[in-house]
C-alpha cells in the first residue's frame, strides 16, 4: 500500500489488485474500509477479487491478464510497470508490546481521544 501511494504522489496512475474481497486482510473491518476511500480519494483504483494470470509485452507497455476470481473472466490491463507484493510478517518480538493496551489517537477538545486495541491490533468495545 506504501508504494501505490508514494507512486501515485508522484504522479503516477495507480491500480491495486487484489485476490481477497478487501485490502488489508488482516487489519480491522473498519479501518480497512477507512483506509480504501482514502486510496479511492487519492485517485488510487482498487479491484478486489482479481488476480493476475498472465502478461506479455506489447510495444513498450505490458499487457496484465486479469481474472476475476468469482467466475473467470478475463480482462487486459496495459501497464508501464508492474508492482507485485505479497506482504509482509511484522518483526515484533522483544519490543514490550505486549504492556500495550491503548493508543493515544488525538486530542479534541483538549481531551485525548483513545483507541483500544487487543494483542492482535484490533479495535476493542471497551
Amino acid at each position: 500500500m506504501e508504494f501505490a501511494t508514494i507512486m501515485r504522489r508522484f504522479g503516477c496512475e495507480v491500480t491495486l489488485v487484489e485476490y481477497l474481497d478487501h485490502i488489508l486482510a488482516s487489519a480491522d473491518g473498519e479501518l480497512r474500509d477507512r483506509y480504501a476511500k482514502i486510496l479511492a480519494g487519492q485517485g488510487i483504483t482498487i479491484q478486489t477479487e482479481i488476480r493476475a494470470v498472465g502478461h506479455r509485452a506489447k510495444g513498450d507497455a505490458l499487457a496484465v491478464t486479469l481474472e476475476t476470481v468469482a467466475n473467470g473472466q478475463r480482462e487486459t490491463l496495459i501497464v508501464d510497470r508492474v508492482l507485485v507484493a505479497v506482504g509482509r510478517t511484522p518483526q515484533s518480538e522483544n519490543l514490550g508490546l505486549e504492556a500495550l493496551r491503548e493508543i493515544i489517537v488525538g486530542k479534541h477538545g483538549g481531551e485525548q481521544e483513545q483507541l483500544m486495541i487487543d494483542f492482535g491490533f484490533f479495535r476493542t468495545h471497551q
